[in-house]
Formats: structure tokens, sequence, C-alpha cells
């Protein structure tokens, strides 16, 4: 708030919620109001190809070209007269739904050869759009460790390029975070860890 009273974002004075932070994972809230008329572009992905014969409630596996370790998975919400995908949304009521390892650039199909297509647009950390999260690293954590991030001042540009939509000037380390410590810092997305954390997203 400015010193004459006028909000300029969101104040997050307490944490609301929280979401396990998983690298390279679909940001299922990425472009939700679909300003883009004509085209599937939402839910970090944009569609390349409906397929043919799918119905709604389907759930489609994606493939994980480009290196993600696991895939995920959506779901078909309506379909045209021969069965390609219209509209769809990821279920993101569990974390793994959303895959694990996905690049910015990466090109996917469905699994089960339905001719569905689509390319990774954006993989922050879901709910990052307005304004970053907080960081909390877990006591599980074994050591304390380097964390790359893209902080709230980045911008977006959508670089495959650079697997994560960013310029690579834009990544910011910071070093030896300890383990169960809050990091105070608006965060867009973490894109590596020289250890592995269990690092939580708080809002």
């Amino acid at each position: 708030m400015s010193t004459i009273g006028i909000m300029y974002k969101q104040p997050r004075v307490f944490a609301h919620d929280a979401w396990p932070v998983v690298i390279g994972a679909i940001n299922y809230t990425w472009n939700m109001n679909k300003q883009f008329p004509g085209t599937m572009n939402y839910a970090g992905i944009l569609v390349t190809n409906g397929g043919i014969g799918y119905a709604p409630t389907n759930t489609i596996v994606l493939s994980q070209t480009g290196g993600a370790s696991a895939p995920a998975t959506l779901i078909v919400d309506t379909v045209d007269g021969v069965g390609a995908v219209t509209s769809f949304h990821f279920d993101h009521t569990t974390a793994a739904n959303l895959g694990i390892g996905y690049s910015v650039g990466d090109t996917e199909t469905d699994i089960a050869g339905m001719g569905f297509g689509c390319t990774i647009t954006n993989i922050d950390i879901p709910n990052t759009q307005e304004a970053g999260c907080c960081l909390y690293f877990s006591p599980a954590a074994a050591a304390a460790a380097n964390i790359n991030v893209i902080m709230e001042g980045a911008t977006y540009t959508g670089d495959s390029g650079v697997d994560f939509g960013y310029a690579a000037s834009d990544v910011r380390t910071f070093t030896l975070v300890p383990v169960g410590s809050f990091m105070p810092v608006m965060v867009k997305q973490i894109t590596s860890a020289t250890v592995t954390n269990d690092i939580l997203a708080l809002y």
C-alpha cells in the first residue's frame, strides 16, 4: 500500500494456502482467462491438435518428450463432432497430475495415440500470475542448498530455448538456504536446486 493509501497489489501478510513445489510441473492456472479466442492456450499448454475420438471426462496422459520424469494428466471437458478436444482442464487436487520435469517449448502427445498434441507454455508455480509466492523449506531436507529461482519481477517471454519461459539473466541464486526456514521473497518459479528439498509455496 502506498503512502497515499492506494493499494497496488494483494497484500499477503499471512499465508492462506500452501502448495508443494514441483520443478517442471505444468502451471494449471496459466492464462485461465483464455484471452486468445479461437485457440486453446491456457492451463500451461497450447493445444496444437485436438485429436479424434475423445469424449467428455476422458483422461489424456501426456508423453514425456524433452526429459520429463513423470507425465501430466488432463481431463477432456468438451469435444466437437469428430471427438476433437475443444476444452479441457487439469485435475490439480493431486500435484502429480501436473507432471514433473517439463520445460517450456516441449511438444507432447497423448500416449494413447488418439492424436491430441500440445506445447508446454508455462511451468511457473500455480497462482503466481499476479503476485509471487514465498517459500518454506521442509526440515525433512538433508542439508542446506543453493536455490535458483525466477522472481516476481521477471518478465515472462515464453522462450523455449531457456527451458523455463524467462531469460537466463532473470535467474537469481540464493546460496545455502537452511532447512526449516521461511524465505520471504516473491517467487514465480524454482528452476533448480543443488540438493533435493521438500519446498512449499506459501500464498
